[in-house]
């Protein structure tokens, strides 16, 4: 995973997992510090500085970013801003985080993180039952494309 310092409005909400909508919203509220990039394309930026500012006047966000790093740097999401992906490194050694002023605790993550887990076993399950009803078609496809094949052959 990339670790970046500046991010897109969609990042973002990924990172807090709330709409781009809303982030916008904060951007436009000067809750949160963003500058146009070089290009009508590129949109929006977000600097990890003015995230780490936003996590410490807005902590109740905290744990959301913070579950949701320790998620993609398991799951191999977005590349999320690099002082919660350290924060998240340092939790192997430490019973209890502070990132900014808002308290977590590793027993609060390990449910959430097992929770992400269960959904994921459960997503792959139901892509290998639909992939095994698909391989199914495919064979009744094939057996009608014979058919006819013979049949067409059988006319002619």
């Amino acid at each position: 995973m990339e670790i970046k310092n500046e991010y897109t409005v969609n990042e973002v909400a990924e990172i807090f997992q709330t709409n781009p909508e809303t982030v916008r919203k904060w951007i436009k509220n000067e809750k949160l510090t963003a500058y146009k990039g070089n290009s009508k394309k590129e949109g929006m930026r977000i600097t990890e500085k003015s995230l780490e500012k936003f996590l410490s006047v807005y902590p109740k966000y905290t744990k959301t970013a913070f579950t949701s790093s320790a998620a993609a740097l398991i799951t191999g999401g977005t590349a999320l801003a690099g002082s919660l992906i350290a924060t998240v490194l340092l939790s192997k050694y430490a019973d209890e985080l502070e990132i900014q002023h808002s308290k977590i605790k590793l027993d609060d993550l390990i449910p959430l993180l097992k929770e992400e887990l269960e959904l994921e076993k459960k997503n792959l399950h139901q892509k290998k039952v639909e992939l095994e009803k698909i391989k199914k078609e495919i064979e009744e496809h094939d057996k009608r494309i014979k058919n006819i094949e013979s049949l067409i052959d059988e006319l002619t």
